[in-house]
C-alpha cells in the first residue's frame, strides 16, 4: 500500500530533471543508528550533527543551512515522497485515506 499521490509523481522522477525541490533537512532528516544526523538517507557522508554529542538547536540550525543549499532532485523514495505528498500534494483526502490504511494498531506494553 503506498499513497496515490506518491505514486503518480514517478514519471516526473525518472525524468532528467527530477522531483524538485527536495525538502529534506526542513521536513525531515536521517538518523542512523550512531546517532548521527545526515540530510537524508543519500546523504550519510555529510552529517550535519549528532544526537548524543551536539545541542538539538545547533543541529537544526545546520539542517537548515544544509536544506537552502541542497539543490538534489535525485531521489523520489518513499521517505521523501510520502511526507512531500501529505504535504504539498493537492488530492489530501485520498493520500490520507491510503496513509490511515498503511497504519495498523500497535497494542501498548502494559
Amino acid at each position: 500500500m503506498q499513497l496515490r499521490g506518491y505514486l503518480a509523481r514517478f514519471g516526473e522522477a525518472v525524468r532528467e530533471e527530477g522531483v524538485g525541490p527536495c525538502y529534506a533537512g526542513k521536513n525531515l532528516c536521517n538518523v542512523d543508528s550512531q546517532g548521527n544526523v545526515t540530510l537524508c538517507i543519500d546523504r550519510l557522508d555529510e552529517p550535519v550533527g549528532n544526537l548524543l554529542t551536539d545541542e538539538m538547536s545547533t543541529i537544526e540550525e545546520r539542517l537548515l543551512t544544509a536544506h537552502r543549499r541542497n539543490e538534489c532532485r535525485s531521489c523520489w523514495t518513499s521517505c521523501r515522497g510520502a511526507i512531500e505528498t501529505l504535504m504539498y500534494g493537492g488530492d489530501l483526502l485520498p493520500n490520507l485515506l491510503d496513509y490511515h490504511r498503511m497504519t495498523r494498531e500497535v497494542a501498548l506494553a502494559g
